[in-house]
Formats: C-alpha cells, sequence, structure tokens
C-alpha cells in the first residue's frame, strides 16, 4: 500500500499539471466552434457609414473652368464618341433645351445637321484625396447645319445636359437677336444663367474695352472665373472668359444680379 501512494501521488500531479495547460485551450475552442456555429448580425448606424454627395453643377462647372484655364493641370481623358447617332441626339436636346429658355428660336434648333461630331471628356479633381472618386463627363459636340446655313460647337454638362458654353454660327441670326440693342445682351444672360439655375451679375467693363453693347462679363455667385457673352450680326457666343484674371464675387440676394455696377 505504501508503494502505491508512492507513485500514485506524482502520477495525479502530472494529470493535474496537465490538464491545467490543456483545458483553457480547448475551451476556447469549443466556445468558439458554438458561436462559429450560429449567425450574428450587429445593426450599424447609417451615421457611421461614410457618405460621398456627388458634385453639383457648380461644382462641376467650376473643374471644367480649371480644365480649361491654361495654368490649372486638371486630370483628364478625352476619346471621340464612336455611336453616330448620340451626338446629333445629344446636340438636338441641348438645342431644344436653349430654344425653350429663348436664348435661340425653335427654328434654328427645328433645322437638319449635315454633320455632327461629339468627344467625351472626363474630369477628376486633383484636390479630391478619396479613393476611387466618379469623374466628371462633359460632351464636346459640334455640328453643321444643313446648305451651310450655320454651325454650333457647345459643350454640355453630362449629367444634366445643359449646355456649359455655346458657339453658334447663323447668318441670319439679326432675324431674331437684336445685337445693337445695348439691353439684349443683358437680357440673353439673364436667361442663360436661369436655364442653369445659377447666380449671376453684369460687371462693369473696362474703359479700354469701349463699353460695346454686343460683348459682355458675367461673374457666377460662387465661382473664381467669369462668362463672357457676345455676339454680332451673325456670332453668339458665351463662354469662360479665360482672358481675364480669376475673381471671386459674393452677389448679395437681397439685391437684384445682373445689374451694372
Amino acid at each position: 500500500m505504501k508503494q502505491v501512494k508512492k507513485w500514485l501521488f506524482p502520477v495525479l500531479t502530472l494529470l493535474i499539471v496537465a490538464g491545467a495547460a490543456a483545458l483553457p485551450p480547448y475551451i476556447s475552442k469549443a466556445r468558439d466552434a458554438g458561436q462559429f456555429g450560429q449567425l450574428h448580425a450587429e445593426v450599424l448606424e447609417a451615421d457611421a457609414l461614410p457618405v460621398r454627395e456627388p458634385p453639383t453643377l457648380l461644382e462641376r462647372l467650376e473643374l471644367y473652368a480649371r480644365w480649361r484655364t491654361p495654368s490649372e493641370t486638371i486630370p483628364s481623358f478625352q476619346s471621340p464618341v464612336v455611336d453616330g447617332t448620340l451626338p446629333e441626339t445629344a446636340l438636338r436636346e441641348a438645342l431644344l433645351c436653349l430654344a425653350e429658355a429663348e436664348i435661340i428660336p425653335n427654328e434654328l434648333a427645328e433645322r437638319i445637321f449635315d454633320y455632327t461630331n461629339m468627344d467625351i471628356v472626363l474630369l477628376w479633381d486633383p484636390t479630391d484625396s478619396m479613393s476611387g472618386q466618379e469623374p466628371v463627363p462633359i460632351w464636346c459636340i459640334s455640328g453643321g447645319l444643313n446648305l451651310g446655313q450655320g454651325s454650333v460647337s457647345i459643350d454640355l454638362d453630362a449629367g444634366s445636359g445643359l449646355p456649359l458654353q455655346l458657339s453658334l454660327y447663323d447668318p441670319y441670326m439679326a432675324e431674331w437677336l437684336s445685337y445693337k440693342d445695348p439691353d439684349a445682351l443683358p437680357e440673353l444672360g439673364r436667361r442663360y444663367f436661369d436655364l442653369l439655375g445659377l447666380e449671376a451679375e453684369l460687371l462693369e467693363l473696362d474703359d479700354d474695352v469701349g463699353k460695346t453693347p454686343w460683348e459682355r462679363r458675367f461673374s457666377v455667385q460662387g465661382m473664381g472665373q467669369s462668362y463672357r457673352i457676345s455676339f454680332n450680326a451673325t456670332m453668339l457666343d458665351i463662354s469662360l472668359d479665360s482672358n481675364t484674371e480669376k475673381i471671386m464675387v459674393s452677389v448679395d440676394t437681397d439685391r437684384s444680379v445682373y445689374s451694372d455696377g
């Protein structure tokens, strides 16, 4: 009996030590197996998820303006559109949009085109650090009216279809646009910026320009660049003014915009 006690105690001690070492991992493994065998759902608050708001028209216009500024470097990609129906359809819809805003006559928007060309331009904001940002698409469209009776070049915001720039040649423009009327151009500018849903202010012309009624500049609220609108008996041009320094204008919403001074 004494011999049994001599070897039983060391054996029991060894088993206890071994069990103490092996039991916790076994318990942990069994607990994990029980948890992984069940479905677990955790409700996430919507406010905790990152949300990227799409750029507004003004933000897209500003990026487009920066792309057209020689001193700016905007990542871009440009490619011609090979679909033959898309350029004419987009150009037709853009002209109808301008006609509805009473910027051009309906008759001009309904003319037949001899040709249409379109390039798509993708612009990326270099100041946006978020990965996977979506590019801003711009359509650059040109077309010739039938029998050589005019031509049009227009840049569209692809997201809205609104015209960002317009260059129009019409030999009969004097019949529908009173280019000698000093009030005609400011009123045309008002309708154009109303179409874009933007607020703009008519700027005073520099003395060296001569204050001609057929060329005026407008500042857009929230933008650092002005627009130039000009016309004569056959040409109408609405474009970003690349010949002027950038300006920041804060329009007082309590006063009427498009007013001189």
